[in-house]
């Protein structure tokens, strides 16, 4: 059921904070006649037939909209279609697309990820359809590959569950070699400056940096403490803030996947039957 809302859900997000998509004095009716009045004057008589059927104010001005089906969402996410809606909108905005990340093991370092031609490639390869691939990129920075490295993990963002699912049941074809991607999950967020959990590192707010090794106040590069061991949020000396055996991180990684029950699943949730 959650995915199927998921499919049916389209994020607006306005250009600038001066001109958001809602106000705090206009009801849920007239924001959804707004849109309304737009979605029906941009489209033609063979378009699907659309309805709103909730919305969802967002802070920072923006809206997520329900639809009545995951047609409706894919036809007003068309280029021509999601051109021809804002201009009738008239309030400076864009549809943010969803995305469906996977990640690519062993790729080799050479492949151009920024260049679209060769995602476009990429896509005739493995029999997606065009623009299936939005983006690509690195996990790891490149300034910190070995030298004579040869391969590296990348994340691929796949523009349908679709899409995404038949590249990790089928594999990756690239330079006649066979990648077998897997879905990438949602992990717990940890600070990279004091190595607690919940936030990241521009939204810390401790008074000094720890290090992730030995918990002391200095940065990893700096740490001269030999096989000392500290976890920040274990208290225990016996592993480092990022050991993956971490029992605070086992833990929230549990919490997280009880949360999200797809998080678990090889694939992404859709309508299809495996």
């Amino acid at each position: 059921a959650r995915a199927a809302i998921r499919e049916r859900q389209i994020l607006i997000d306005p250009q600038t904070a001066e001109q958001p998509l809602h106000t705090e004095n206009q009801s849920t009716q007239e924001i959804v006649d707004k849109l309304m009045n737009a979605i029906n004057v941009a489209k033609p008589q063979d378009a699907p037939i659309i309805d709103i059927r909730a919305i969802m104010r967002l802070k920072n001005g923006g809206l997520i909209l329900e639809l009545n089906s995951s047609q409706a969402t894919n036809w007003l996410k068309q280029g021509a279609n999601k051109r021809n809606f804002l201009e009738v909108l008239e309030t400076p905005a864009e549809l943010k697309d969803q995305y469906y990340p996977i990640v690519v093991p062993f790729l080799p370092v050479s492949s151009p990820l920024q260049d679209a031609n060769w995602l476009r490639t990429i896509e005739f390869e493995n029999s997606l359809e065009e623009d299936a691939i939005a983006s690509a990129r690195w996990i790891k920075p490149v300034e910190k590959r070995a030298p004579n490295q040869r391969v590296a993990f990348a994340i691929f963002q796949l523009t349908s569950p679709q899409a995404a699912n038949h590249l990790i049941r089928e594999g990756l074809y690239t330079r006649r070699e066979k990648l077998h991607p897997t879905k990438e999950k949602r992990e717990p967020i940890r600070c990279a400056c004091c190595q607690r959990w919940g936030h990241i590192g521009r939204d810390c707010k401790a008074p000094h940096e720890a290090c992730v090794t030995c918990g002391r106040e200095h940065r990893k590069e700096n740490c001269t403490s030999y096989k000392t061991y500290h976890c920040i949020s274990c208290e225990a000396d016996d592993h480092s803030s990022n050991d993956p055996h971490c029992p605070t991180y086992l833990q929230k990684r549990a919490d997280l996947d009880d949360k999200h029950p797809e998080n678990t699943m090889p694939f992404y949730p859709t309508d299809e039957e495996w």
